[in-house]
């Protein structure tokens, strides 16, 4: 236990960043746009979907979380389906959604081996959440999606291809503050190389949390995950492996925002269609 200040100490906990749901929801979607990213989601289902008419109304988050864009599409008419390996995080995506008068559909599950047998018009998954360590898991992970897809569903993946080119090769560090009530988080992520010629890093998410409702104290959290690096060439190979045809780049929730080979971006988003 370290001290900050005078009768203010530092813990570190034992308990990881995602198994406190609550916190971890603070410090990632604090002040996000909800609506604008549903709607791009749905623009580009609309845009570039190929279901038949009606579809089936339904939509998948893989790494679901939270679940914090169930109520929205819910509000939309979309049935709501939420996979997660964290049943801590299905527990808060089931209360909140209750809490606002809807109902989805959870899944504890592996993202790369699942299925969902009754089939969705469109899967997403935000922040890079694919974990992997190779290329053959990351196929994996596309064969699961497509099997739990109508034809021409879409799937669209939110920085999990990298838009820049040095990402492999160095280490990185953002920090950013979130408050929130008598809650106060000072966050930050954390990227180390650990493998160059396999494009390995390791990610790591530290939340330093003070809940005045708890205690004045300060609850150190942290989570780390090994992620295997993917660039859009090696993406758009990989995708031959699977029945999944390529649609297009996008920088952000922006439909307009087309990426050519000239730009790079940090919130590179890949859409592709099921054949």
């Amino acid at each position: 236990m370290a001290k900050l200040r005078s009768g203010v100490s530092s813990v570190v906990s034992s308990v990881a960043a995602y198994d406190v749901p609550h916190y971890y929801e603070l410090a990632l979607w604090h002040g996000a746009d909800l609506d604008k990213i549903i709607s791009f989601l749905l623009d580009v289902l609309k845009v570039h979907g190929r279901v038949q008419r009606g579809g089936t109304g339904r939509v998948l988050e893989l790494a679901c979380g939270n679940s914090a864009l169930a109520s929205g599409f819910m509000k939309r008419g979309f049935q709501f389906v939420g996979l997660d390996l964290n049943e801590k995080m299905l527990e808060l995506s089931l209360l909140r959604t209750r809490e606002a008068g809807h109902e989805i559909e959870v899944h504890h599950k592996d993202m790369k081996s699942f299925i969902i047998e009754k089939k969705c018009d469109l899967a997403f998954v935000m922040f890079n959440s694919v974990y992997r360590e190779s290329n053959d898991e990351f196929v994996a992970h596309l064969k699961c999606v497509s099997s739990s897809l109508v034809p021409g569903g879409l799937y669209v993946l939110h920085m999990v291809v990298e838009g820049t080119h040095d990402d492999v090769y160095t280490t990185k560090n953002f920090k950013w503050k979130v408050k929130s009530g008598p809650v106060s988080i000072k966050a930050e992520f954390h990227r180390d190389v650990l493998d160059y010629v396999a494009q390995l890093r390791r990610e790591t998410l530290q939340l330093r949390v003070v809940d005045k409702l708890k205690s004045s104290d300060e609850v150190i959290f942290t989570e780390s995950s090994v992620d295997k690096v993917i660039y859009p060439q090696e993406f758009l190979m990989l995708l031959g492996s699977t029945d999944f045809e390529f649609v297009g780049w996008f920088n952000g929730f922006d439909l307009l925002a087309t990426l050519d080979s000239t730009v790079g971006t940090d919130y590179l988003v890949a859409v592709i269609r099921k054949k």
